[in-house]
């Protein structure tokens, strides 16, 4: 088993196109964080970027689905949006309640819930999200 996750390229992908977008996110909270930016609104920036830039990382980079016209398009966009938002709530509400509640550190809370976050992803981007059996890859 480990050889078959070694040898896919789409898990490689993912962990490239996922550092990239993992990376932006923290980099935007920490940047606003450290310009005086309640972690709430820190947090929703962050990740209104992170999640809008991972829709095109996701479609074209790491799963490489091909739709065929717009409705396609909207229908897998609107998948991965509603995917993001509820993945999105998990992150923006577990940050709070455990930074503002449980008084948790602010940064390494913020890198646990990402890591959290990251594998649901993938896990909701593979089986419902990007299931197209057309990639750019055929």
């Amino acid at each position: 088993m480990i050889n078959k996750i070694l040898k896919n390229k789409e898990f490689f992908r993912y962990i490239t196109g996922g550092i990239i977008i993992t990376l932006s996110n923290i980099a935007v909270y920490t940047v606003l964080v450290m310009f005086g930016v309640k972690i709430r609104y820190a947090n929703l920036v962050a990740m209104f970027f992170s999640k809008t830039l991972g829709y095109g990382i996701n479609k074209y980079y790491v799963y490489r689905t091909k739709t065929q016209n717009l409705k396609e398009t909207g229908k897998e966009a609107t998948k991965y949006f509603s995917v993001r938002f509820l993945t999105g709530v998990l992150d923006y509400f577990l940050l709070v309640i455990l930074v503002e509640f449980f008084n948790f550190h602010p940064f390494i809370t913020k890198y646990f819930v990402t890591a959290l976050v990251i594998v649901l992803n993938y896990i909701l981007g593979k089986y419902f999200v990007f299931v197209s059996k057309k990639t750019l890859d055929s």
